[in-house]
């Protein structure tokens, strides 16, 4: 082949090797802008409500601390939205999770107790965000939570770290959509369903 022939396929080599780093470039550009985007949607300065995707007649339902009370082991339940201390959360960073503390007692959080399983049917709890006399990085498994996000990050999913008994990931789940008040929220096997989605407000 003569050397002109050699010289016009290796320059056309050159051009496609640069537009393909430049795509890449410009893909992990996009995509870490999306992160950042969607990780910036959940506020850890202000307490917020978690209010239910579904169940959006009148008020709405958000995630109730029961009663108002603060004691280990008070039911978390969806309840009528309203302006209510026991109806507000701070979530708080843990590397790449996240705990949801409850704004009566920011030493309380939402979970499950730190030695049981989180497996379906389980039900969700304040619990101490800290064990006794643990530093302050050492937080419980069972307060501790994967948040999966929309593309545009203004739905969310809780999904717990705490593992289950048969290893399938759990998320917060409003029990077959009921629009009940005072129904005491669960965990179950992690799906699409609008039951299991959230949104902050």
């Amino acid at each position: 082949m003569p050397h002109r022939a050699f010289s016009e396929i290796n320059n056309l080599r050159r051009k496609e090797m640069k537009k393909l780093i430049a795509n890449t470039f410009i893909a992990i550009i996009v995509v870490q802008g999306l992160s950042s985007l969607v990780f910036a949607t959940i506020p850890t300065e202000t307490p917020v409500q978690i209010k239910s995707l579904i169940n959006l007649v009148g008020a709405g339902k958000c995630l109730d601390v029961a009663g108002g009370q603060t004691g280990p082991g008070t039911p978390i339940v969806q309840y009528d939205c309203h302006n209510g201390q026991n109806q507000r959360f701070l979530f708080q960073r843990v590397q790449s999770q996240y705990i949801i503390k409850s704004a009566l007692d920011q030493s309380m959080c939402v979970g499950i107790p730190d030695n049981v399983h989180a497996s379906s049917y389980e039900l969700l709890r304040l619990e101490p965000c800290r064990l006794d006399n643990a530093p302050y990085y050492d937080i419980p498994l069972g307060v501790r939570w994967t948040i999966n996000q929309n593309l545009y990050g203004t739905q969310l999913q809780f999904q717990a770290v705490s593992p289950s008994w048969d290893h399938v990931n759990t998320c917060i789940d409003v029990t077959g959509g009921s629009n009940e008040n005072s129904l005491w929220l669960q965990l179950y096997y992690c799906h699409a369903g609008n039951n299991q989605w959230w949104y902050l407000h």
